[in-house]
């Protein structure tokens, strides 16, 4: 993770420290006297887990008691995040909310069991990332070009993972496709770690993510990135989808994520 990436990380845990407790009417005077637990909507290994697990011992510090990650995954992270709203409201049950739970979730799922906006209490920003496009080593591609050509070559044997329905690294998927004109099938996970696995192994070929949770396989060569969103210090080497010319690629440039917790009304 990059330095930058980091510092901003653990300035966000300082504010996270006292605005939870003020977002949690019933929490006591002596708050916290216990651990806290943060709800992760996500498996263990992927970009979201990855972001909260590195600032965890300075809330941990920020907090004066342990802070716990519970990974609680499935449906593009909904499941988690349901979780989070229908927590006890008393400052030791938190959550980490994201583009793709919150903004994009409630488009996707007509049976949502939480409002995005109603059911949490916002207590504090961690920050932002671009995502990055990988590929499979098989496709022996070194740039979006190449990919292009590989998957309009043979587009009836290509496919991409998501971390899940309606989570933005899908939607970036379908709009890559939809750009491209060919049916790229989608493979969806329930989350980063088991569709890198799939994605070293060949069984689905590319994949939209966070350059956090695919720094390390991109950097031992596992991986081939090939463009990403927006620049990076993570990946300085990395062109963009525009200095690349591929002007037409107008996705989600940044996903954000955010602690919150259940709302009290």
């Amino acid at each position: 993770m990059s330095h930058i990436f980091r510092l901003a990380c653990v300035i966000a845990a300082i504010p996270f420290a006292t605005s939870l407790a003020l977002a949690s009417p019933t929490a006591s005077q002596d708050w916290p006297n216990k651990p806290v637990t943060i709800i992760v909507p996500f498996p263990p290994g992927g970009g979201t887990d990855l972001v909260v697990r590195s600032i965890q011992p300075a809330l941990s510090k920020a907090l004066g008691q342990a802070v716990v990650i519970d990974n609680r995954s499935g449906a593009g992270g909904t499941v988690g995040s349901a979780l989070v709203a229908q927590a006890r409201p008393d400052g030791y049950t938190a959550g980490v909310v994201t583009t793709s739970t919150h903004a994009v979730s409630p488009s996707i799922y007509p049976d949502l069991r939480y409002d995005p906006v109603q059911d949490f209490a916002y207590a504090g920003f961690i920050g932002t990332t671009p995502y990055v496009l990988v590929a499979n080593l098989s496709l022996s591609v070194d740039n979006a070009a190449d990919l292009i050509k590989a998957l309009k070559a043979h587009p009836s044997d290509q496919s991409f993972a998501s971390v899940g329905v309606g989570t933005v690294s899908h939607l970036m998927g379908e709009q890559f496709k939809k750009l491209l004109g060919i049916p790229i099938v989608h493979v969806p996970y329930r989350g980063a770690a088991p569709a890198y696995t799939d994605l070293i192994g060949g069984q689905v070929q590319i994949m939209f993510d966070n350059p956090v949770g695919l720094k390390p396989l991109i950097d031992s060569r596992k991986l081939t990135a090939l463009a990403t969103t927006e620049p990076t210090p993570l990946l300085p080497d990395v062109p963009t989808f525009c200095a690349a010319g591929h002007r037409r690629f107008r996705s989600i440039a940044l996903v954000w994520y955010c602690f919150s917790q259940r709302h009290t009304r």
